[in-house]
């Protein structure tokens, strides 16, 4: 899970824009021709060979079957540099009760074995962030899209994310057997659970006013915050606690 990224070296194309740093630059301009080699026009962006990426504006996508970042091939670190990446879907409620329009497309997807940070994915028909195999993600803010927040695979991870008021479960990590960790992230207004993880770690997180239970599944937690969530309990009786939790008003520690 915690495999370092082979950042391999820049491909070239025909006009790429770079940061300063020798990043390709990903902006809304450069969208309707392609941003770098690999890319066709308009949207989803499409990355297709491994390297740095960085937004230098926002990216606004027309419609909700339409997604915003396709990472499409392994060993890619992608800097939303503070930037948003946002679609035309708006969610109502708290828990969420009605996310319009209805749609498809996912704000970014990571086939495998990437890094995205630091930025915002907003209003997307579907997921906001879908990471593949060993993808990290950190320091995001993600809302307002209709479907799952972030959605994990195996040895996949998210840290010191804002999750709030998708049209279903904050996070989600199916990891086929495998490992995947939640830390750091604050997860609130979703319309299902607040995190459902069928293995992996949960810590230092809070879920607070989710649909339904606030964390489920069959992971480790510790030191997390949860209350308010709508399901039966706050926490799933499969749920391994590693270390202390507060459910509701109470703190609740193994024996």
């Amino acid at each position: 899970m915690r495999a370092a990224l082979a950042l391999l070296g820049l491909v070239a194309s025909a006009s790429p824009a770079f940061a300063g740093d020798g990043a390709f630059e990903i902006h809304q301009a450069c969208v309707a021709a392609g941003c770098f080699a690999g890319d066709g026009p308009g949207f989803p962006v499409q990355i297709q060979s491994p390297g740095s990426y960085v937004l230098t504006s926002d990216l606004t996508v027309p419609d909700p079957n339409t997604g915003g970042i396709a990472i499409q091939v392994a060993d890619v670190a992608l800097d939303l540099n503070g930037f948003a990446v946002r679609g035309p879907v708006a969610c109502t409620g708290e828990p969420v009760t009605s996310c319009l329009p209805a749609g498809a497309g996912d704000g970014i997807s990571v086939i495998r074995d990437g890094f995205v940070r630091g930025g915002i994915v907003r209003g997307f028909g579907d997921i906001g962030i879908a990471g593949g195999t060993d993808t990290r993600i950190a320091d995001v803010i993600v809302t307002h899209n209709g479907g799952i927040g972030i959605a994990l695979s195996r040895g996949a991870s998210v840290r010191n994310a804002t999750v709030t008021f998708n049209g279903a479960s904050g996070i989600t990590a199916n990891t086929g057997g495998g490992f995947a960790e939640v830390a750091g992230c604050t997860v609130r207004g979703n319309a299902a659970d607040g995190v459902a993880a069928t293995a992996g770690l949960i810590v230092d997180s809070r879920f607070q006013n989710n649909g339904a239970t606030g964390i489920t599944g069959g992971a480790a937690a510790g030191r997390n915050v949860v209350s308010g969530n709508g399901g039966a309990s706050q926490v799933g009786a499969s749920i391994d606690a590693i270390d202390c939790n507060q459910v509701s008003s109470v703190v609740v520690c193994p024996p």
